[in-house]
């Protein structure tokens, strides 16, 4: 009998974490856009793009640890420049106050990742404002996994007690222009205050 529970737990165990990943909830604005949305934030993305969600829920495990929920949006036409945008609430937000000592932490840890190359400091800046919350931002360049050397333009915005990464990656060689598309693709990110609905 107590083999059979255990089997039973289990079997639930992995059920949940299969699920862990998925598409985030969609909800059609326009033909133009789509509206992505979860119990932390929303923001439109173009219609055409797809999205992918993971969730990090090992709060239950960990007792640091809150839900931590990341979706990344992107183009899926292979012809189309590379072009990342990635919304990130942390699982973990009680080791610093301010949005500046989290972007040093992510700059630091960055040091040891291959990946990145060298830090952009023109893009690096402290005490900002992301619509209203206080912020911080960093550039870096990198090299994706197709070998593409890219820029990633990241702002860590506070929420109350909340911790958000912002990324925006796009070609080194880019005029500027996907950029600016990510940037105010990144602009219509609401943040879905604990006591009220999106």
């Amino acid at each position: 009998m107590l083999k059979k529970i255990l089997s039973i737990c289990i079997g639930l165990a992995l059920c949940a974490c299969s699920a862990s990943s998925q598409k985030g909830k969609e909800a059609n604005d326009s033909s133009n856009e789509k509206t992505y949305r979860n119990e932390f934030f929303s923001m439109k993305y173009p219609a055409d793009w797809m999205v992918e969600e993971d969730i990090n829920d090992m709060c239950d495990t960990i007792p640091v640890m809150e839900k931590g929920v990341r979706a990344m949006f992107y183009d899926p036409q292979p012809s189309t420049p590379f072009h990342v945008l990635a919304v990130q609430k942390s699982a973990l937000s009680k080791l610093f106050d301010t949005p500046e000592e989290w972007r040093d932490l992510s700059i630091a840890l960055k040091k040891y990742d291959d990946q990145y190359i060298a830090i952009i400091e023109e893009m690096t800046t402290d005490s900002i404002k992301f619509d209203k919350y206080p912020a911080a931002s960093a550039g870096f360049v990198a090299v994706n996994e197709g070998g593409d050397t890219i820029i990633h333009k990241q702002w860590v915005v506070m929420v109350d007690s909340q911790l958000y990464y912002l990324n925006n990656s796009f070609p080194l060689n880019d005029d500027g222009s996907l950029e600016k598309k990510g940037d105010d693709i990144l602009s219509t990110l609401k943040f879905r205050m604990l006591s009220s609905d999106l």
